[in-house]
C-alpha cells in the first residue's frame, strides 16, 4: 500500500529478531490475487485500500498458495 510516497510496512518480531514487512496472508478459495491484497490489508491494519495498479507474482509455500506483491 502506497501512499503520499510512502509504503506501508508492519513491523514484527520473530524468533528473537526484529523485521519489516509487508502485509501478506494465504489466498483464499476462489479468491484473485487481488482481492488478497486488499482483505490482507484491512485485516492486519484495520486499513481499506484498492488495488489501483498491480504486478502480482505467486509463489508455493508449503501446501498454500500466496500472493505477492512486487
Amino acid at each position: 500500500m502506497v501512499k503520499d510516497g510512502q509504503v506501508l510496512l508492519m513491523h514484527r518480531f520473530k524468533n528473537g529478531e526484529e523485521h519489516w514487512v509487508f502485509p501478506g496472508g494465504g489466498q483464499e478459495e476462489g479468491e484473485t490475487p487481488e482481492e488478497t491484497v486488499v482483505r490482507e490489508i484491512e485485516e492486519e491494519t484495520s486499513m481499506w485500500g484498492a488495488v489501483v495498479y498491480t504486478r502480482l507474482g505467486r509463489y508455493k509455500r508449503s501446501s498454500k498458495t500466496h500472493g505477492v506483491s512486487a
